[in-house]
């Protein structure tokens, strides 16, 4: 059964032995099974011998009785009859499989024992029947652990401080950008407003004569930016020059005859490259 995303539903439990979840027929609830064995459960009462496994000594899980008249838990029972020669580990008495039948009797005298929360360590108070123990901790203790409803968040909290935690502490919670007043999580707004966010003012990284503007406006302000690094546009034709915006303006306008002479050659050797390649396809 997977935990609820809901703020009211259960979270697994953490501090307790593996357990499984087990239809309870007819009763219309579940009810916690161990993986082996009994109930390691804190009665209110002392339970009684005739209610424990006679091979794991825990209180009774699903009971099953013998010809001999023994009971075992279920899984206790499989344990044994997975042997050659099954005895009763009471009275050493044979196993017959087919002799072992569900002690349904006992079994509703056991759901119906009190016991203590399982949270009851954590501040838990209640007492309750063993049968009701999954719904009080799926439902309605204020003490069992819980994951945060929202799925990037990995934080645990308790039912009673789930909602603080979702309103005001995860960190995963929405938070609203005071620029673009777009929502974004809490743990990433500032990375949002520092490099992301449209609405920011920023200054040119170039110190231009643009003392302001917004970040949105920040790529096609560099595009023209008279500070901003460039080259020449005659560098695939050979120019070396570098400069800013500014001073490749100048430069250009200042260096038309060393362009064409670039072009010149560059034209050149490109009608070099031409005839030596006819040549050597003529061979």
């Amino acid at each position: 059964m997977e935990p609820s995303k809901k703020m009211d539903s259960a979270g697994t439990l953490q501090t307790n032995p593996p357990l499984k979840l087990h239809p309870e027929r007819g009763a219309g609830t579940s009810i916690f099974v161990p993986e082996q064995g009994g109930y390691k459960e804190r009665f209110v009462k002392t339970v009684e011998d005739k209610y424990k496994c006679e091979k794991c000594r825990l209180v009774l899980c699903n009971p099953k009785q013998t010809e001999c008249g023994h009971r075992f838990c279920e899984t206790c029972m499989a344990a044994l009859l997975s042997s050659s020669r099954p005895k009763c580990t009471a009275c050493q008495e044979g196993i017959i499989k087919d002799k072992v039948f569900k002690d349904n009797c006992c079994k509703r005298e056991i759901l119906a024992l009190q016991i203590y929360c399982r949270n009851e360590g954590g501040g838990c108070t209640e007492q309750l029947a063993l049968g009701h123990l999954l719904v009080h901790l799926k439902n309605d203790c204020q003490f069992e652990e819980l994951s945060c409803v929202r799925a990037d968040c990995k934080e645990k909290v308790l039912r009673r401080d789930l909602r603080d935690h979702v309103e005001k502490a995860c960190k995963y919670r929405e938070a609203t950008c005071s620029h673009c007043k777009s929502q974004v999580p809490m743990i990433t707004l500032q990375k949002h407003e520092d490099t992301e966010c449209p609405c920011v003012v920023v200054s040119c990284p170039h110190k231009c004569s643009v003392q302001t503007l917004l970040r949105s406006e920040l790529s096609a302000h560099l595009s023209e930016c008279v500070n901003a690094p460039s080259t020449c546009s005659f560098k695939r034709y050979g120019c070396v020059f570098q400069g800013t915006n500014q001073q490749i303006k100048a430069h250009e306008a200042s260096s038309a005859v060393q362009h064409v002479n670039l072009l010149k050659e560059w034209s050149n050797s490109l009608e070099k490259k031409k005839k030596s390649a006819n040549t050597q396809s003529g061979r």
